[in-house]
């Protein structure tokens, strides 16, 4: 098996574990009050929480990788995990159920 297969599917075992984290963060933040980045796009409270709670795992579970987050612009180099943390940012504001 591969090293990319195992880290996806150890990866995928530890972010089902984050679940009901997640899930009480949505509850937490269930509407989008939001502010503008630098560049100007939204950024809501939930953004920030989830970015927050996924570098907690990664510092956990991938202590030898960069973090670096849409929310959290650090330094650049590899191993890197690069996310999202809510993808569809401007859906969740406007309500609709078309972010991840």
């Amino acid at each position: 098996m591969d090293k990319k297969d195992l880290l996806s599917e150890s990866l995928a075992r530890i972010m089902v574990g984050y679940l009901p984290h997640i899930h009480d963060l949505t509850k937490q933040y269930p509407s989008a009050p939001e502010k503008n980045k630098l560049d100007g796009s939204p950024v809501t409270a939930l953004d920030l929480a989830l970015s927050d709670l996924i570098e907690q795992m990664s510092l956990k579970n991938f202590n030898n990788s960069i973090y670096y987050s849409e929310e959290k612009f650090s330094k650049w180099g590899f191993p890197l995990m690069a996310i999202d943390p809510l993808d569809g940012t401007r859906e969740y504001i406007k309500g609709r159920p078309e972010w991840a």
